[in-house]
């Protein structure tokens, strides 16, 4: 026989090296920034002991898992106090470090002094100044040896020191390096007005004193004043400060707008040239084409189209053969620097006198040799060859003078069909030659008549240029005058408006004074409207506690009245059934000496036919019930049965067929349980 035994090991309590809401309550933890801050914050917020359990109560029993018994929520309540501050640290300390460096650029502020605390070296402070290495073995030392002074005496010694300085050190504490020294005329100035009041302060009247109450009261008073008209000058000194800062903040910013201006008109004045470039660029090539569309259509005025003629385009050395024009695609330039013949002796004179030397003689100093003719013997007759070549030029040169004569025929027959041509174009447009020659016969009176209204226009020309001239003397002057009157208009505007804008400017500030007046005014109504709400509290909270004493009171006089008059009442009833059990008693006594036994048969039966009877017959109807069910139930588990063995004995069908069958088996016990009651009941 073999059995197991459940053993659960509880396990060990783990510690946590810091708890949630150290971050807020302990005054040694700090966090690097304020975002490690919120991290904190937020891991405290959802650590584990902020979840607990709430249980469901439909399912409060349940051990299933698809309806657990409860669920786990997070605790809205915080359970930080509010009156903790939950904020950052470094906000203090950057408020410091802020009026710090105010400190530094205006020594006229004043910083509160710190005062130190006491910072306990014998109390609960005392492991903080001390502290023992951590070594793997303890060093053995001699007994006689002599070990330096530890630092602890010093901090102790420089804090008692600290604690025994004068009252005039003290006052001047907090001025250092970079924050008051080296000392100036402000630092200077502030220690005279210390040393001032603090021989103002001995001048004043003691306060036991009590008949120089108001001598004392009017001295403070004085000096009260004083020093607020003292701190109004620095106020007003630190406002012309800021506004000389402001003036010239100001003025940078307008010559930095204005050279913003000069750039932006002149990127805009650069952009405009190019695009003015760009388009006149594209006016002058639209001008050289049309140009030289107008000289090709001159070139064929008729309009009559023409082949090309290959042997002239060749025969012309400036036709498009040789120099083709490069709008039509081709560049026959194109890379000629490469045929630059790039040579030290041709660019230079060194290297051309070198060139020089290498030439032989006769290059530089050409010989000329007189060659006598060969075409004459010896003795000074011409030869048969060059009486040969002699008719031979004489032949030549009749055919040469036939070949010119022949193109001089050619070129007057041209010229006489040139001049055929124009005098048939002449014949057939002989009327508007005639009508043209009239018209200008008959227009001489009238170019004399336009040549005197020339001159007349001349004149006039050159008086409305006088006028003009004179006209744009006047209106210089005049603009001259306009532009010194609008100067000066301007000049006034711009003072009127840096005046208003003073006046908006104070306007503003004292707006900013009465909303503060306001507010504060607002503040003390709050403060006496809280006052008063919580003396309301108050009375109404004593009203409660003399109502609850009264009430007590009375509940107390209740109670006491209330039980001794049922204390009095029961016992009354107690007497008063008594009396009547003594008098129920007396009378079955009675009846029991004086019964017969007929009437204590009447009474058995009474109690049989009353009591046993109608028990015996409510157990038999129980029983008949009972029996009744089983046989219905039999059949029931019978069908089912069947069923799942059916069931069971073919193949595992998928989920709506399990489900399907099991409808039509409860369809079928309903159905023979509804049979077996309908032939209960006709059998009855």
């Amino acid at each position: 026989m073999s059995f197991t035994i459940a053993q659960s090991v509880r396990e060990k309590q783990r510690f946590k090296p810091e708890r949630p809401h150290d971050y807020l309550y302990d005054p040694l933890y700090s966090v690097a920034s304020e975002k490690d801050h919120a991290k904190m914050s937020m891991k405290a917020f959802t650590s584990a002991n902020r979840f607990k359990k709430v249980p469901d109560y439909k399912t409060m029993f349940s051990n299933l898992e698809r309806f657990p018994s409860y669920t786990i929520q997070l605790d809205c309540n915080d359970p930080v106090p509010k009156f903790v501050d939950q904020r950052w640290r470094g906000y203090g300390e950057k408020k410091q470090e802020a009026i710090k460096q105010l400190a530094m650029h205006d020594p006229s502020l004043k910083m509160q002094l710190q005062i130190e605390q006491d910072p306990q070296v014998s109390g609960k402070n005392r492991y903080k100044y001390f502290t023992r290495p951590i070594i793997p073995f303890v060093q053995q030392l001699p007994v006689n040896a002599i070990l330096d002074v530890s630092k602890l005496g010093e901090k102790k010694k420089e804090s008692e020191e600290r604690k025994c300085q004068t009252v005039k050190l003290a006052i001047i504490g907090a001025v250092c390096t970079g924050r008051g020294l080296p000392a100036g005329l402000a630092e200077v100035e502030m220690i005279e007005r210390a040393r001032a009041k603090r021989a103002w302060e001995a001048t004043l009247p003691p306060l036991s004193d009590r008949s120089q109450l108001e001598k004392r009261k009017r001295m403070m008073e004085a000096m009260e004043r004083n020093e607020w008209a003292f701190r109004e000058q620095e106020i007003e000194k630190l406002q012309e400060i800021r506004l000389d800062v402001l003036m010239k903040l100001l003025s940078q910013r307008e010559a930095k707008q204005q050279e913003m201006n000069v750039k932006r008109v002149d990127s805009i004045w650069s952009k405009l040239q190019q695009k003015k470039g760009v388009a006149i660029k594209k006016i002058r090539l639209k001008h050289i084409k049309e140009i030289r569309k107008l000289t090709a259509k001159r070139r064929n005025v008729e309009g009559k189209l023409e082949r090309r003629n290959c042997i002239q385009d060749y025969a012309n050395y400036g036709s498009q053969v040789y120099a083709p024009v490069s709008r039509n695609g081709r560049f026959p330039d194109q890379n000629a620097e490469c045929f630059i013949v790039k040579s030290h002796f041709l660019s230079t004179l060194n290297g051309i006198l070198e060139l020089e030397e290498t030439l032989p003689d006769f290059v530089t100093q050409p010989r000329i040799r007189i060659q006598r003719p060969k075409k004459t013997t010896k003795d000074g007759t011409l030869n048969y060859a060059a009486r040969r070549e002699m008719e031979l030029a004489k032949i030549h040169k009749g055919e040469e003078e036939r070949y010119l004569a022949i193109i001089y025929l050619q070129k007057l027959i041209r010229g006489r069909t040139v001049q055929n041509m124009m005098f048939e174009g002449k014949e057939k447009r002989i009327e508007l030659i005639q009508e043209l020659r009239t018209t200008h016969a008959l227009q001489e009176d009238k170019q004399l008549l336009k040549q005197a209204e020339m001159q007349a226009i001349l004149a006039l020309q050159y008086e409305r240029n006088l006028q003009q001239q004179k006209l744009s003397t006047m209106e210089d002057y005049l603009s001259h005058v306009e532009g010194h009157i609008l100067a000066d208009m301007f000049d006034f505007l711009n003072k009127e408006l840096l005046r208003l804008q003073e006046e908006r400017r104070i306007h503003a500030i004292v707006m900013l004074a009465e909303r503060r007046r306001r507010i504060r005014e607002a503040e003390e109504s709050g403060l006496r409207q809280v006052e008063e709400r919580r003396r309301r509290e108050e009375d109404e909270i004593f009203k409660q506690v003399v109502k609850v004493h009264q009430t007590t009171v009375d509940s107390y006089l209740e109670d006491i009245l209330l039980k001794s008059v049922q204390d009095t009442a029961e016992d009354q009833a107690r007497q008063e059934i008594r009396k009547m059990a003594d008098e129920i008693n007396d009378i079955a006594y009675n009846l029991e000496q004086h019964r017969t036994e007929l009437q204590a048969e009447e009474i058995v039966s009474e109690l049989v036919h009353g009591f046993l009877i109608p028990e015996a017959h409510k157990i038999i109807m129980r029983e008949r019930v009972k029996h009744f069910q089983s046989r219905h139930l039999l059949v029931a588990h019978r069908i089912i049965h069947n069923e799942a063995e059916h069931i069971m004995t073919n193949a595992a069908p998928a989920v709506s067929a399990s489900s399907s069958a099991a409808t039509d088996i409860l369809d079928q016990v309903l159905t023979e349980v509804e049979k077996e009651m309908m032939k209960e009941t006709q059998g009855s």
